[in-house]
């Protein structure tokens, strides 16, 4: 008889056991994702809040099978590595970092973890990775590429002010991005027969000594460079640009959304979206070598009447005609 109770315990024991068994089989492990962004939180939340919500598509819930670790550098190039640091510290499954230079200081600091990126510029020839096709170096996701769209951009403004004779192009000249975006815009500028020339800054104090340069020299039209310096500074470069009534043509929505003429470019919201399908299939086992880089799927020209009219000018029919958004 207690043999026979000692079994039917023993029975009911596995039972109990059983269950909590194949609970523990169905807890998931959590996922960890760092991410890197050049910008604030203001001018680059809406980017990583995109990537986060394409990962929230695929089925990722934050906070129960995957952790996000974001930082922000506020357009300041020295704070890369010190935040790379900090990132890798946590041992994330990979890094996102949108930008050529976030995902170079993570390269340097942690060569073998993987790297997704979505706004770069120009992938190959800064170096992040060996092709489009094959990009090795534990590193993929989307360009914007920029080179070949700067020479689309400068004919736009082109467009827009016929006798364009001579424009200025703002540029960042921080170790990180490929020369070769700046010398596509000044070729494209030697083939279209303008004048162009070059004033950098580097940081926030360089903004204003470069537009007294841009307006001492009175040139036909602005050119704004990439750069996650321009985007964080953006009101104040839309505003300068504004005092010196100059047409001036930017890189990203977001001036023009903040009162600046007009933009084209790659629509990095969307960027930021699709590299979330990236870290899904590197959280699940795919390898970083084996997924081409891709090129930007939407461009955006956005065209601010209220400014236009403020500067004394109007768009042709043919630039309102292909705007994809026009701000009244």
């Amino acid at each position: 008889m207690m043999h026979r109770r000692h079994t039917m315990m023993m029975l009911g024991a596995g039972a109990l056991i059983q269950p909590l068994d194949a609970l523990a089989q169905q807890v998931k492990t959590s996922r960890r994702v760092a991410c890197l962004m050049a910008g604030s939180s203001a001018s680059s939340g809406a980017l990583s809040d995109a990537f986060r919500r394409g990962l929230r598509d695929l089925g990722w819930v934050e906070g129960s099978d995957l952790i996000l670790d974001i930082r922000y550098a506020n357009g300041d190039s020295r704070l890369y590595d010190g935040l790379a640091a900090e990132l890798l510290a946590f041992k994330p499954d990979l890094v996102f970092a949108p930008a050529t230079q976030p995902a170079l200081a993570v390269r340097r600091i942690s060569p073998d973890v993987p790297i997704v990126i979505a706004t770069s510029i120009d992938p190959v020839g800064s170096g992040l990775v060996e092709s489009w096709a094959h990009p090795g170096r534990h590193t993929t996701g989307l360009s914007t590429i920029g080179a070949e769209l700067g020479a689309k951009r400068l004919q736009l403004l082109r467009d827009c002010v016929p006798k364009l004779m001579r424009v200025a192009v703002l540029s960042d000249p921080t170790p990180g991005f490929s020369p070769d975006v700046l010398e596509t815009v000044l070729n494209a500028g030697r083939r279209l027969l303008i004048g162009m020339s070059v004033v950098n800054a580097s940081n926030e104090l360089e903004i204003a000594p470069a537009f007294r340069t841009i307006e001492r020299d009175r040139p036909d039209g602005v050119f704004v460079l990439e750069g996650a310096l321009f985007l964080r500074h953006r009101q104040s470069i839309v505003a300068r640009a504004a005092a010196i009534r100059v047409p001036t043509i930017y890189p990203d929505g977001q001036y023009v959304d903040d009162g600046g003429l007009m933009s084209y470019g790659a629509d990095y919201v969307d960027q930021c979206r699709r590299a979330a399908t990236y870290a899904d299939k590197i959280l699940r086992g795919a390898k970083p070598n084996d997924l081409p880089v891709e090129q930007p799927r939407k461009f955006e020209l956005i065209v601010n009447m209220n400014t236009a009219l403020a500067q004394g000018m109007k768009f042709p029919p043919s630039i309102l005609v292909r705007a994809d958004r026009v701000i009244q």
